[in-house]
């Protein structure tokens, strides 16, 4: 047999010599890693210390240079390199915010506000416009990715088609009311579910409502806050009227006091005082958000601008109450020189 033959290693030994040979190579990965981790460590720490002895004018001239090489970097990027590097900023930050102390995070804000405002301040009515369009859009975008989920959680996943109206750019040219794009008549191109094309006349001085109103529509301060976040239940709870399936038949407009254990509701709150009323508006569920002196100030409007009936039957019941009247019987008055009058019926 030739010397130089070679022979195969018995099972146990060539295990074991590959082991070695992959222990080599990982030893070798990880110190390659470690020394290149320590090259990018001194370099940043060179970095640090080069930064920290620059002067104002040195650091805003590398700062412009940062600024350009960045700009022409994302220029050159693939669409690909620019998401990777999107995620990569979102989770540095999101890391470094939750690395930050409670002062740290306010001194970042008061920052960026500051920032902000400076930046808003200067800017020109083409660049408002755009600004306001961005963030316009951005919300939108938001807001229809949010009620697609909730509808599709709603409704077990399923898909939901979208129906849309249009823009509300369609106005009455008889009352001035307005509409969204499809509520019109496409056939005709005329609008009859407002005023019966101009048959219903509207007064000018419907516009014209409360100064008091008009604040918590459109103003800023803690009431007008909380009105417009309850809006809705403010209007439920001082509202003269309801619809309903599941009524009681009944003429009129209803019995004036609620049946025995049931709370007032709608026309019922009317003949109560303002305060009384308000309470009983408040210990709905739904209103426990509603501010109390709001109720109690548009309940107490509210009784003086509408509501006339209900308020003259509360004064009609308080001087019933007082003067211990008993129901009286209704006497019935006619015209005694009518021609045709049957005189026995009188009383």
């Amino acid at each position: 047999m030739d010397s130089d033959s070679t022979y195969p290693l018995p099972p146990k030994e060539a295990e074991s010599s590959e082991i070695d040979v992959h222990e080599q190579i990982a030893l070798e990965e990880l110190a390659l890693l470690l020394q290149t981790s320590k090259k990018e460590s001194d370099a940043a720490v060179r970095m640090r210390r080069k930064r920290q002895i620059e002067t104002p004018e040195e650091s805003a001239i590398r700062k412009k240079k940062d600024r350009e090489s960045k700009r022409l970097r994302r220029a050159a990027a693939t669409e690909k390199e620019k998401e990777i590097e999107r995620i990569c900023n979102a989770q540095s930050k999101m890391d470094k915010r939750l690395c930050e102390t409670l002062e740290k995070a306010e001194e970042r804000r008061e920052s960026l506000r500051r920032y902000a405002k400076a930046k808003r301040e200067s800017e020109t009515k083409e660049q408002r416009a755009e600004r306001l369009k961005y963030h316009a859009a951005r919300y939108r975008k938001k807001r229809d990715e949010k009620i697609a989920n909730e509808a599709k959680e709603a409704f077990g996943g399923a898909t939901v088609t979208r129906h849309h109206l249009g823009q509300m750019t369609t106005t009455c040219t008889n009352c001035s009311a307005r509409f969204f794009k499809d509520e019109t008549s496409k056939d005709v191109g005329i609008i009859n579910i407002c005023c019966a094309p101009g048959d219903i006349e509207v007064k000018d001085n419907v516009s014209k409502f409360s100064v008091q109103i008009e604040e918590l529509l459109t103003g800023y301060s803690p009431d007008a806050d909380n009105f417009q976040s309850n809006m809705r239940q403010f209007n439920l709870a001082l509202t003269l009227a309801s619809m309903g399936v599941k009524v009681e038949d009944f003429s009129g407009h209803g019995p004036l006091h609620p049946p025995t254990g049931k709370a007032p509701s709608y026309g019922q709150l009317y003949i109560m005082n303002t305060k009384q009323a308000a309470e009983e508006r408040l210990n709905v569920a739904p209103n426990k958000n509603c501010d109390i002196s709001i109720m109690k100030s548009l309940s107490k409007l509210l009784a003086e601008i509408n509501a006339k009936s209900y308020k003259t039957m509360f004064e009609v019941e308080n001087e019933g109450e007082r003067l211990d009247v008993t129901d009286q019987p209704v006497r019935k008055i006619f015209d005694i020189n009518a021609a045709e009058l049957n005189k026995n019926i009188l009383n």
